[in-house]
């Protein structure tokens, strides 16, 4: 194969397999994976994003304070805006329970766009008119008329030290996208899953406006 040939390989998953199981260096840390098939449903999702978005930036967005209902609620009209502005989106999500959060939902959101991602979604706490926040503070604004305690917060990737609220991979970056699916396994771990229930969730455009 030429250097040419292998330079224009997509990139693709290749599993670390311990006992015929998937693991990850961030599972390994909360009791390994939960449910292997759902794991591999979100690694399909990456590896989707990487091949066929520009510029694709993945998020994590913890919700608290509320239940499933509301944070569906939030995601559908926060998702709403991303349609209509034309950027590709892919999420996949999971519900858990703790002693310290409650009843959480965990979202890794892949974003797409030639723009920056900002004023959809920053890591910051924005204050101010409510036309000067992001499109994930407008919708979490908005769903407080149904629930006041809802909370979420962006949760940087701790290998980028602070620099950025995302993880930016491509198609041909084997390393950034091993971390961002390393990173991603975190909501599929088994530390915090409910015992009943439907746990796993997703969404991605089902229009273009």
């Amino acid at each position: 194969m030429t250097t040419e040939a292998k330079a224009k390989q997509l990139v693709h998953y290749i599993p670390t397999i311990e006992g015929k199981k998937w693991v990850t260096r961030n599972s390994k840390n909360h009791g390994g994976i939960h449910r292997q098939e759902e794991f591999r449903k979100g690694i399909k999702m990456l590896e989707h994003c990487a091949h066929h978005f520009r510029n694709p930036r993945l998020f994590h967005l913890c919700f608290t304070g509320a239940d499933l209902e509301i944070y569906q609620l939030v995601m559908h009209r926060f998702c709403r805006v991303l349609t209509a502005e034309g950027i590709d989106y892919r999420y996949k999500a999971a519900r858990e329970e703790d002693s310290e959060k409650g009843h959480h939902f965990h979202v890794m959101i892949v974003l797409g766009c030639e723009k920056q991602t900002h004023r959809f979604i920053t890591s910051t706490n924005e204050e101010g008119k409510h036309e000067d926040v992001s499109a994930l503070r407008k919708a979490i604004i908005h769903t407080w008329n149904e629930c006041q305690t809802l909370k979420c917060r962006v949760n940087p990737p701790r290998s980028m030290s602070g620099k950025t609220a995302f993880l930016q991979f491509n198609q041909s970056n084997m390393e950034m996208f091993h971390e961002a699916a390393d990173w991603m396994s975190y909501i599929y771990k088994s530390r915090s899953k409910p015992a009943s229930g439907t746990v796993y969730f997703s969404g991605r455009p089902t229009r273009k406006i």
